[in-house]
């Protein structure tokens, strides 16, 4: 048998003989390198150009600046050439600099390196409200803090910390759009646990409510008693829902401060927290009545915004989203978590982002622009048509300015039908209140009340009527066929609780007139009514519908009634294959679907195309990998 020694030094020569970004990953456990024993030397540079320093003589020259305070403290980088580190009080805090002849460069705090008990929790006490961390990091650090001198393993765990804390992934936001770049990596970070700690976790099989509950609402109450006006401006950010906007109370907050914050949120807030932030007042405009002209600003900015307004907040905002959902589902950084956990984190991560945007002072356009040039798109629809499956109730096309719009003008409606006694301001009132009201009038129908990207696998609660219940059965039950005929089903299948048998009726009548339906000829006209009827048939979990509509497609397709691309066929198909929820069920379904869609394609412009998603589905759900084989081998031949 090996001794350890034998297997220490196996381990050691095994990490050389891997890949440099293998190496990084293992050399960054720390308990993976204690373990071991691995010898480490970390290397520090100063700037992106500047000197390197090895990291222990760094550290220990800035320990010795802190202790003599005012005196230069020389130290050599890897080359040789020797330069000053200076730590100098400034009222509260100290500020640092390393300079030699030709360079000064201003460096971050190191405080908490600091041999002087004082020194280090004195600054800890001072930035960690801005940091927002977790409660149990705080705690953690602030502990640790009270007892010895940090090692210099644990300070560099302790600046990991900060770098992923919401304040720390913040100013780097802030820096990089100082400086007009946009880097994928800064702009959506890959690293779990910042996440996690942003947002708390959602347990597996939990539902988006029991979140809330568990794991969000503990957040926002640890951020608001931590960090008091600065909790609550970030707890806003969390507001993906209404329901998670109730949660935040006022009652332990600075009443002037609180004024200011809404002052800010008026002129240069995120959307997000804008309409959290009129939720929150709408529920204690009793208490706080000066809060109503900021309330009534903040709901005209949203009502003001054309829905086609490409430089507009929301615009931003989707485009953000739609990246961060990207790069989360590539890097499958938040692998195998829930639909609407991930659209937690994206929404989230994405009002942040604006905020830095905002605070950064840039345009909104060119930011649009140059996301979207980026490519995140396919990624994000893609991932989004596979999470159908387990929440089919909400599309990911619904991340549009035009319907996220919608969607806070029906929470605002909402809260402002809760608190009406609360509201005394008369011209809030009208804005807020009755059929006449602003509010109201720009409430075009249905879109306010579409699920939420919090409400995908929730049913809506409203059975459906009796009377469009009845309207629908006569339809289906005629002789003759119209595409009209199933309006009363799709019009309603996000909007009610339609049980399986209504689905079941339509997906009977298609069948009876043999996939004749009429009035179906228009290719705009046709896949609205493809896409309704598959929505339904993923609704209602009817794989019946789902089956006979893959029979209407392919009918339509072949007697030149339905000229749609490829990729909307295939959209039709993913949302219709939400009908299975067994994952096996579903691969096959929707993989048969999309071999068939494979088969048929003329063009090898349009086969390239398709031969990229369905590659892309399958990195993303590689349960499909065995059903997509022939599909991905035909039209690679076809395409080389």
């Amino acid at each position: 048998m090996k001794s350890n020694e034998d297997d220490r030094l196996t381990v050691q020569v095994a990490i050389e003989l891997l890949p440099p970004r293998v190496q990084r990953d293992l050399l960054d456990d720390v308990e993976f390198v204690r373990q071991w024993q691995i010898p480490t030397a970390v290397t520090l540079r100063i700037g992106s150009n500047g000197p390197s320093f090895t990291r222990d003589d760094f550290f220990g020259a800035v320990r010795r600046a802190i202790d003599d305070q005012g005196t230069a403290t020389p130290i050599a980088d890897q080359s040789g050439l020797e330069w000053l580190l200076l730590a100098n009080k400034q009222k509260e805090c100290i500020s640092y600099s390393l300079s030699n002849k030709d360079t000064i460069y201003c460096l971050e705090d190191h405080s908490a390196l600091a041999a002087e008990v004082s020194v280090r929790v004195g600054w800890f006490e001072r930035v960690a409200p801005s940091l927002l961390m977790d409660s149990n990091s705080r705690i953690r650090w602030s502990n640790r803090l009270l007892q010895s001198a940090l090692t210099y393993d644990e300070f560099s765990e302790l600046v990991e910390d900060i770098e992923l804390a919401p304040g720390g992934i913040y100013r780097r936001l802030v820096d990089s759009f100082g400086q007009l770049t946009i880097d994928v990596a800064n702009l959506v970070p890959s690293n779990r646990h910042y996440y996690e700690r942003f947002i708390g976790v959602a347990e597996s099989g939990q539902s988006s409510a029991a979140y809330f509950n568990a794991s969000l609402r503990p957040r926002i109450n640890g951020h608001l008693n931590d960090s008091g006006i600065l909790g609550f401006k970030h707890a806003l950010l969390m507001c993906s829902s209404g329901e998670v906007s109730s949660y935040i109370k006022t009652d332990r907050l600075d009443r002037n401060e609180l004024t200011r914050l809404y002052g800010w949120l008026a002129e240069r807030g995120d959307p997000i927290s804008r309409v959290a932030a009129v939720e929150v007042a709408l529920s204690r405009l009793d208490t706080y009545p000066e809060l109503g002209p900021f309330v009534h600003q903040m709901v005209e900015g949203i009502l003001s915004v054309e829905s086609d307004a490409d430089g507009s907040d929301i615009a931003l905002l989707c485009a953000m989203i739609i990246a961060s959902i990207s790069e989360l589902a590539r890097r499958q950084t938040l692998g195998g978590v829930q639909p609407f956990y991930l659209r937690q984190a994206a929404i989230t991560h994405a009002s942040l982002i604006l905020r830095a945007i905002n605070s950064a002072q840039i345009e909104v356009e060119s930011v649009i622009r140059r996301v979207q040039t980026l490519g995140f798109g396919d990624v994000y629809f893609l991932r989004g048509l596979i999470d159908l499956r387990r929440e089919p109730r909400w599309l990911p096309d619904f991340v549009d300015p035009r319907q996220l719009r919608f969607e806070f003008i029906g929470r605002i409606m909402n809260a402002a039908n809760r608190n009406q006694e609360k509201i005394e301001l008369e011209s809030l009132r009208a804005l807020l209140i009755g059929p006449e009201s602003k509010l109201a009038q720009a409430a075009s129908w249905p879109f306010p009340y579409l699920p939420g990207p919090m409400e995908g696998a929730i049913a809506s609660g409203n059975p459906l009527p009796g009377e469009i219940q009845r309207t629908a059965t006569d339809a289906l039950n005629t002789e003759r066929l119209s595409s009209k005929a199933f309006a009363p089903l799709i019009n309603c299948a996000l909007l009610f609780d339609i049980d399986k048998e209504m689905s079941g009726l339509a997906a009977a009548a298609l069948r009876r007139v043999t996939y004749s339906v009429e009035n179906s000829s228009d290719d705009e006209n046709s896949i609205s009514f493809l896409i309704g009827l598959a929505t339904l048939a993923g609704v209602t979990r009817c794989e019946d519908l789902a089956s006979a509509l893959r029979i209407l497609v392919r009918v339509l397709r072949r007697r030149k009634r339905f000229g749609g691309a490829s990729d909307e066929e295939l959209f039709v198909a993913m949302v219709a294959s939400a009908a299975f929820e067994v994952p096996e069920a579903w691969a096959q379904f929707a993989g048969d679907w999309l071999t068939e869609i494979a088969f048929e394609i003329k063009d090898k412009g349009g086969a390239r195309v398709l031969l990229s998603k369905l590659r892309c589905l399958i990195k993303l759900e590689p349960v499909l990998a065995k059903y997509l084989a022939s599909a991905d081998a035909a039209l690679d031949a076809y395409c080389s």
